[in-house]
């Protein structure tokens, strides 16, 4: 963590918290892969001299250029004129045209000698020359850059950034002087610099064809474990699991997690309360946003949206169609998993973090079933997905479903005997609850509630896919997805044994106080495999996709 001075004259973005004229910062990786996408395009033969960076709102991009911008004005070599908010230069210019970018300008230059006319004798020319004609104050303005891009090419990389660039769009100033700035420029160094552009993930009409041939760069990451630490430590949080927990489903954003900082009052005791009603309030805001998005589109396009929350959910392969994707919340990456014994990246559609998944999930309710159903089935036909892929999304379609409806009916039965029912349920879920890593046995008192769907965040959670307390019975079901063989995919003893402490299996029983042997497990399985289980594993109890098949269409896969 370090502090750094406050850089120029001119209004900064409201987002920076400044402390005696200092800027509280994490030094984050992102800082080092914005500095390596600076020197390679720098090196390369990059004639645009453009880098264009762009992620989510309150990942801590602006953080990162304010980073770049005192790091390197402490260098020699570079001359780096800061644009930290494009809305503010537009704001400044309507009142007194030039001032904000000359205040940059004699900020970038200011220990230089430029002869015969200084700087600052430039900067009154500009602003108080012999008219005060807004065009004839172009002109002078316009020899004043060309006169600095001669002084700079001898000897120094002059570097121009330009943050929060795409609030400058609803003004329709891009094709106008100074605005138009970013086109130009490239053009005025002739390769003795970089035009660098930030911009926030948004819906708007990006200048793609203006930023096509620059070098990119993507963020959409927060926090790594060490950054994360330190902000703690900043803040004087100790180790907790419960911050664990707020890390997770905030995918570590600084803005998501400075907000939920300023909700805490001086009782810090239930760390899980504050976090449950930071979250449930967010999730309003994130549905709000993302409905007022939804009423502006069309039939059409609301299904090709359908598409991208489908795939998300699923963790499919993307629509063709992406131009109707909320990218404020959602956008193209990867996700990892185990093929057997080989580890596979999907291209797919992702959440910025886990907790936009949920909410958006949540707004859809049963308006995204069909969508489920129609997808996970075509998968189930397909040749192409091997016996592992097909058992993750099913787990997804399953628990999503689950979820959103909240309700379980199903008919258990024992290999050996599959005539005779063991459990016939019908669950109705008080409360769903979906769970990071193990930080389910914080959970206060569950006793107050009947029944409970509990989801596992993770898809590599030992030995089962999802669990139900139903307390009529003050049993546990336990259940684990399977496609061909039991086990495959997880290993059933990685909950029923214990390695290093409790077994998992143990710690569920304690979280509600009943025997071990009062938690059931339960396959989930295709019925085209039912009878080779018959022998080896005859006491096992199982679920056949096809007895559940009204809940889940995609079942129907002889129909």
């Amino acid at each position: 963590t370090i502090y750094l001075p406050k850089l120029g004259p001119n209004k900064l973005q409201d987002r920076f918290h400044f402390s005696n004229e200092k800027l509280f910062l994490i030094r984050r990786n992102h800082h080092n892969q914005i500095y390596k996408s600076l020197i390679k395009a720098l090196n390369e033969e990059n004639t645009s001299r453009g880098l264009y960076i762009r992620g989510p709102s309150g990942l801590g991009k602006s953080y990162s250029l304010y980073y770049l911008v005192s790091e390197l004005r402490l260098q020699p070599g570079y001359k780096v004129t800061y644009i930290d908010s494009c809305e503010e230069w537009w704001k400044s210019h309507q009142l007194e045209p030039y001032q904000y970018i000359l205040n940059e300008l004699l900020c970038t230059f200011n220990k230089d000698v430029l002869s015969p006319l200084t700087v600052t004798d430039w900067a009154e020319f500009v602003m108080h020359g012999p008219t005060t004609n807004i065009r004839e104050k172009k002109e002078r303005f316009v020899l004043f850059l060309k006169e600095l891009a001669n002084f700079v090419k001898i000897e120094y990389y002059w570097i121009w950034i330009f943050d929060q660039y795409n609030d400058l769009y609803k003004y329709n100033v891009l094709n106008e002087y100074p605005f138009v700035l970013v086109n130009v420029l490239s053009e005025m160094l002739k390769g003795a610099g970089l035009i660098i552009v930030s911009e926030t993930s948004n819906n708007e009409i990006s200048q793609f064809k203006t930023f096509k041939p620059w070098n990119k760069l993507q963020l959409f990451d927060g926090y790594n474990n060490e950054e994360y630490n330190q902000w703690c430590k900043f803040h004087g949080y100790e180790n907790n699991a419960h911050l664990d927990t707020l890390k997770y489903w905030t995918g570590a954003y600084p803005l998501e997690l400075n907000m939920w900082h300023k909700t805490l009052t001086s009782n810090l005791s239930n760390l899980q309360e504050i976090t449950e009603k930071y979250l449930d309030e967010r999730e309003d805001d994130i549905t709000r946003n993302y409905q007022i998005y939804q009423e502006n589109l069309s039939q059409k396009r609301i299904e090709n949206l359908k598409k991208c929350i489908t795939s998300m959910i699923l963790q499919t392969d993307p629509p063709t169609n992406l131009c109707d994707m909320d990218r404020r919340f959602m956008h193209i990456g990867t996700v990892s998993f185990q093929d057997g014994d080989k580890e596979v990246k999907v291209k797919t559609v992702v959440a910025n973090y886990p907790y936009i998944r949920l909410a958006i999930i949540h707004f859809y309710g049963y308006k995204i079933i069909d969508d489920l159903n129609v997808t996970t089935s075509a998968i189930l036909q397909k040749d192409k997905y091997t016996n592992n892929v097909k058992e993750r999304i099913v787990v997804s379609y399953i628990t999503t479903t689950l979820d959103i409806v909240e309700t379980f009916e199903f008919k258990c039965r024992k290999f050996s005997r599959p005539n005779l029912v063991v459990f016939d349920k019908s669950i109705r879920f008080d409360r769903v609850m979906r769970f990071f890593d193990n930080d389910i046995f914080l959970t206060n008192d569950l006793t107050e509630y009947n029944d409970l769907l509990f989801i596992p965040e993770s898809s590599n959670y030992p030995g089962v896919d999802f669990l139900i307390w139903n307390r009529d019975d003050k049993v546990i079901f336990a259940f684990q997805i399977t496609i061909s063989e039991l086990n495959d995919r997880k290993n059933i003893d990685n909950f029923m044994i214990k390695s290093d402490g409790l077994s998992l299996r143990s710690k569920w029983a304690n979280l509600f106080g009943i025997n071990e042997s009062k938690i059931y497990l339960i396959w989930i399985v295709q019925d085209n495999i039912i009878n080779k289980f018959i022998k080896k594993h005859s006491n096992r109890l199982y679920i056949p996709f096809s007895s559940i098949k009204n809940q889940f269409p995609a079942f129907n896969l002889d129909e």
